[in-house]
């Protein structure tokens, strides 16, 4: 809705792109919550560590931090670092051997001679196993730190690996966003939503053809519904022509429905394949992570665009139109903020969403979106043009549309189920099998594997 207002306020067009870019920089705003999340958890553990009581608390954290120090430190320093950690290691394995060495006396190894005689002093026994013990702390912490900077190196490669799948979404996204930028403002914002609310459908295919998930019958029959209920709004986008609208002529709103269709078949790529990011990239990437990545690469192509085309005619673009329209400059400077904010929130909600709930809730929202802004555009922008008016052909394809996709969300199974499904057999398994081992037969976290509600039950 605040897009469509800065449109008619003169402040942005299909052309300019505006709107494109910073709602990619709200996108990357994700990562601003993010850092900040990381750095308040940051804080937290250190205020937990520097309130943690005794010298073996201290001890700990301060080895945490020389492993972070020689994870990032140069190949020069790390040999530095190996023997500052080195030295902490055998103060944490050895402290309290060192202290009661100290008091006792060194041990003599000739003592193993009497070890089983009567005058070995117990002490002198209890200091053997502690050394011992010791030896063995300073080994399992020697495991820990390889095992630390074996994931560490895992991670970075998986880093290096998420770039090119981030990249092919964020191209498919600026050119969607184009295209879904065009159609959205030769259509109106209600129509737009009618035909954006079928992306559930289209996520179906594309994932019944990439991701190998089944579809049932009456999720079929919900795919015909979506398509009849986009030609009954049609046919009212037909009769709506008008001479107070931007757009009078038949043949350029079907041109702008079928910009919207085609834009809408790309969002649902981008979809899909932020979906297999998300689902099987190893080790799994933090769903803001993604999100800033994408609005990143995003920001960078729609700002290429806008030093190419939109500032150079700055003033064809936005003064002109903005002065055409008696808008309000004052307004729009004030309404793009909003517009980031806007699309820092959506982003974030959607990709937390995809990373862990299925894709009914996200079709059941759709479609609520989609009678919500039928409802608001009809009161707000009908006056400025007869496109948002919500007439009786709107209503119907309304209906029907919301309708068949939430037919075709509640027709999939369940993710609770079919995550129970998969994880009863080897829990039932590991109940019954004597073996020791049993715990390793688990079931593993359902928030992944829950996400097949495009499966048949």
């Amino acid at each position: 809705m605040g897009v469509q207002w800065v449109y008619y306020q003169g402040g942005a067009s299909g052309s300019s792109m505006l709107t494109v870019f910073f709602g990619y920089v709200g996108m990357m705003g994700v990562g601003v919550v993010y850092a900040v999340q990381s750095w308040y958890a940051d804080r937290k553990q250190r205020r937990l560590a520097a309130t943690a009581g005794g010298g073996p608390g201290h001890v700990e954290y301060d080895v945490l931090m020389t492993e972070v120090n020689e994870m990032t430190e140069t190949r020069h320093n790390r040999g530095k670092q190996g023997i500052l950690k080195g030295t902490i290691d055998n103060k944490l394995g050895r402290k309290s051997l060192e202290v009661e060495t100290h008091v006792l006396g060194p041990i003599d190894d000739s003592d193993e001679e009497d070890f089983d005689g009567d005058g070995l002093d117990e002490e002198k026994q209890r200091l053997r196993k502690d050394r011992s013990s010791g030896s063995d702390e300073v080994l399992a912490m020697g495991t820990i730190t390889a095992n630390s900077k074996t994931a560490e190196q895992e991670a970075r490669s998986s880093a290096r690996r998420l770039h090119w799948p981030v990249i092919q979404v964020a191209v498919m996204d600026v050119i969607a966003n184009a295209m879904v930028t065009i159609g959205f403002f030769y259509v109106g914002s209600g129509m737009y939503q009618v035909i954006y609310s079928s992306i559930v459908i289209w996520c179906a295919i594309l994932t019944r053809i990439f991701l190998s998930r089944k579809l049932n019958n009456i999720q079929w029959v919900a795919i015909v519904g979506v398509t009849m209920g986009l030609a009954i709004s049609a046919i009212g986008t037909v009769q709506d022509a008008s001479p107070d609208g931007p757009v009078q002529s038949w043949l350029a709103k079907s041109f702008g429905a079928l910009v919207t269709l085609g834009a809408t078949f790309l969002y649902a790529c981008v979809y899909v394949l932020s979906d297999k990011v998300l689902s099987t990239t190893k080790p799994t990437p933090v769903p803001e992570k993604v999100c800033t990545m994408v609005g990143a690469y995003a920001s960078v192509l729609t700002f290429i665009y806008l030093c190419v085309h939109t500032f150079p005619n700055w003033k064809t673009e936005v003064t002109d139109v903005i002065a055409a329209r008696q808008g309000s400059t004052i307004g729009i400077v004030l309404v793009y903020p909003l517009l980031i904010i806007s699309a820092m929130l959506h982003s974030l909600n959607y990709y937390v969403l995809l990373s862990r709930i299925n894709n009914i809730a996200v079709g059941i929202m759709q479609s609520l979106r989609a009678v919500l802004v039928f409802v608001m555009s009809h009161y707000l922008f009908c006056g400025v043009s007869s496109t948002q008016c919500f007439n009786q052909w709107k209503f119907i394809s309304a209906i029907v549309v919301i309708g068949c996709v939430t037919l075709f969300s509640l027709n999939g199974s369940p993710p609770s189920n079919q995550a129970d499904s998969v994880q009863a057999t080897p829990a039932i398994a590991a109940a019954r099998a004597p073996s020791s081992n049993s715990r390793t037969s688990s079931p593993m976290p359902r928030h992944r594997s829950g996400r097949t509600s495009l499966e048949s039950p």
